[in-house]
């Protein structure tokens, strides 16, 4: 099921950030919950910029709009055995392991399916939402049934950042890289595996 909610109180997102735990780079991003029987549930979110003026809009009056922007969030279920995908970034699945691929190549679609890549549009999302230092980068997270026992990235890269905690049971690790990764026929690969009990 897809989900699509249109913000025009964007201008409020650095404080809605703050109070829920979280920070801007949490706006364009994946997350993936792993359950212990190889099932999952993905969840991916992206601050769009748009030139269609909402139902929101039409019920006020006395105000010029001058920018708007929206926030896509889809949801749904990831089957065992099934070859998942988001955009190009690929996520390898298997009993206590999973290996993320994510292409650096100039042919690459990922940054612009997850986030406006164009700098106007990029400017108009600013603009709405009021953070003039909104961060451009993607978060990847990955929810384990089990604690890691390996969570690492290849090749190392300049703004590429992990993060992992503990949460009643269940782990939380965090890939964090910008838009602009630097080009190479060298895929990014961050690798995770876990022991089963």
């Amino acid at each position: 099921m897809q989900q699509h909610r249109n913000l025009l109180m964007l201008i409020l997102l650095p404080s809605l950030l703050l109070t829920a735990g979280c920070d801007e780079s949490d706006v364009h991003a994946i997350r993936l919950e792993l359950n212990g029987d190889q099932t999952g549930v993905l969840t991916v979110t992206s601050l769009e910029s748009t030139d269609r003026a909402t139902a929101l809009e039409s019920a006020c009056s006395g105000v010029e709009f001058e920018a708007r922007a929206t926030l896509v969030q889809a949801r749904g279920a990831v089957a065992k055995g099934a070859e998942l995908r988001v955009s190009d970034i690929r996520f390898e699945r298997g009993p206590s392991s999973l290996r993320v691929r994510i292409p650096r190549a100039a042919g690459r679609t990922w940054p612009s399916t997850l986030a406006p890549t164009d700098s106007a549009q990029w400017d108009r999302v600013q603009q709405t939402t009021g953070t003039k230092d909104l961060k451009r980068v993607i978060r990847l997270q990955i929810t384990l049934p089990h604690e890691p026992t390996v969570h690492g990235f290849h090749p190392e890269l300049e703004g590429v950042e992990t993060s992992m905690e503990e949460d009643d049971g269940r782990w939380r690790c965090s890939l964090t890289l910008p838009l602009e990764l630097a080009e190479s026929r060298r895929d990014l690969i961050w690798d995770l595996l876990w022991r089963r009990e």
